[in-house]
């Protein structure tokens, strides 16, 4: 049988969500870590985390990941927790508010018994802490919990919304079971009512199985439509953004315009456009804390709770055209553009509108929202939300998804196995992010064909999840024991099969 490093670095590709095109390639020996830090993910590695760990490696902090990952399953956290208890890691990073409301516990009901209160937490991708009971407020938590907001506040995110998709009914899509997703819809709904619009709620929560999930979800999108909704609105939901690509379909069918809380459903699930915050950038400031914390030995308490600055507008020009909803000229100047359109993003008239005149304004500002934070120190790029500051609407270029000089790169603890992974293919001409249909079944083929070589039978290579590869994969991660970080993610394999046509 050989090595188990090989299998784990193929089958680390699930944990973010690429394809079938890795490559593993020789690198060079790693000093030993110093710091161990448990990444509790919610819904798979994202760029929050790329951008979290990329910093730690860039400032020179050792560090050993230990990654699981609860896989859209609140059921899944209790026994992350009593991992996390048994390892006693440095730092746990936690991502979102769900998972960080089970680990850490809430305000009034924190139990030491049951949460994780002698080991340092840092959230990140926590949209409110304050509203979700995790701190008091933003200056402390007062306890050995700190971390990162990540979303832009509501009133700049429906000031662009109202700019940008003129509209009078709304509709908003959310799983009134995420605590941060009820308090932005309930705050949005309250500006948008207060300007006399009509404010269409849409509560869907997670089904058994993923069928039923897409039936649901179906079911709650049309309702919208069928009451001629003009903009549908995409919170800042774990689960809205794992089914953002199902969801986007229907809308776009019918031109329906949606705008997003986050980035990734602009980027790579067909939303329309959004007011976002970088997840890249905010896991870089994450990383910021967490030197804060092992370097320079501040007590979360200590260290207030904050986000960036700087805001992207994103605008998926392919999705803005095919929904005949393209922002005014205003607000295409300060616009990040995403398109695969060789010939260009926009019509070459709208294109040299979007030209400031000299001497003028590329484009406006968000008027500043005071928000209770102090001022940090501006690290490299990333700097914190101050109250008075202005925030400015920014072309931020984190990593592109398609950048051939930004690979993935994974490790194995414990080795010095190392690959790259590219982030797109080439499919017809354009260019495609690996964990789009139709290459998931060639990701699944992958792992049952590294599966049956090292002898745990996944059955046919076929690229289907079955029974058999399903028990496979079980047998190859109790082979590994505690020590892997080689998860397989199966409500991502369920989600990207599910997908395929």
């Amino acid at each position: 049988m050989k090595p188990f490093p090989t299998i784990l670095s193929v089958l680390l590709i699930l944990l973010v969500g690429l394809g079938a095109m890795a490559s593993e390639v020789a690198g060079a020996s790693v000093s030993p870590p110093t710091h161990r830090i448990y990444l509790a993910l919610y819904r798979g590695m994202t760029p929050a985390e790329q951008g979290f760990m990329d910093y730690l490696r860039d400032h020179d902090l050792p560090v050993e990941f230990i990654v699981r990952d609860a896989g859209n399953d609140p059921n899944a956290i209790p026994a992350m927790r009593d991992d996390i208890r048994a390892m006693r890691p440095d730092l746990v990073y936690s991502f979102g508010t769900t998972l960080t409301r089970i680990l850490a516990g809430t305000q009034g009901s924190i139990d030491p018994a049951v949460h994780i209160t002698d080991i340092p937490i840092l959230f990140n991708i926590v949209a409110d802490p304050v509203g979700a009971g995790l701190v008091p407020d933003l200056k402390s938590s007062g306890r050995n919990l700190t971390g990162t907001m990540h979303t832009v506040p509501i009133a700049a995110q429906y000031r662009t919304l109202r700019e940008a998709l003129p509209c009078t009914r709304l509709g908003i899509l959310y799983n009134p079971q995420e605590p941060n997703s009820a308090l932005s819809v309930d705050a949005l709904t309250q500006l948008a009512e207060r300007d006399g619009l009509s404010v269409l709620r849409a509560p869907v929560t997670p089904a058994n199985g993923s069928h039923a999930v897409a039936a649901a979800i179906s079911r709650v999108v049309q309702d919208l439509l069928d009451q001629k909704v003009d903009v549908i609105y995409l919170p800042s939901d774990s689960f809205v953004i794992q089914h953002a690509r199902l969801i986007t379909g229907i809308t776009a069918a019918a031109e329906i315009p949606t705008f997003s809380a986050t980035e990734d459903p602009v980027r790579a699930s067909g939303a329309t456009m959004g007011l976002v915050s970088a997840y890249y950038n905010v896991g870089q400031f994450a990383g910021f804390k967490a030197t804060q914390i092992l370097r320079d030995h501040l007590g979360p308490s200590e260290i207030p709770i904050e986000s960036i600055n700087r805001f992207a507008f994103l605008v998926n020009v392919d999705a803005a055209r095919r929904v005949h909803r393209l922002p005014p000229i205003a607000l295409l100047r300060v616009a990040e553009l995403i398109c695969y359109n060789e010939g260009g993003c926009l019509p070459d008239d709208v294109a040299a509108a979007t030209v400031a005149p000299p001497g003028q304004s590329s484009g406006p500002t968000v008027p500043a929202i005071p928000l209770e934070a102090s001022k940090v120190e501006q690290t490299e790029a990333i700097s914190a939300t101050s109250s008075g500051q202005t925030q400015t609407v920014e072309r931020i270029a984190p990593p592109s998804p398609c950048d051939p000089g930004q690979p993935f790169v994974l490790r194995h603890d414990g080795s010095a196995s190392r690959i790259e992974l590219p982030r797109c293919v080439q499919d017809n001409g354009a260019p495609r992010v690996l964990d789009a249909p139709p290459l998931t079944n060639r990701l699944v083929l992958l792992v049952q064909q590294h599966l049956n070589d090292q002898g745990f039978d996944a059955g046919r290579n076929d690229g289907l999840i079955g029974p058999r590869t399903r028990a496979a994969i079980r047998r190859f991660q109790t082979a590994q024991g505690l020590k892997t970080t080689g998860m397989i993610d199966f409500a991502l394999l369920d989600r990207l099969q599910a997908s395929s046509p």
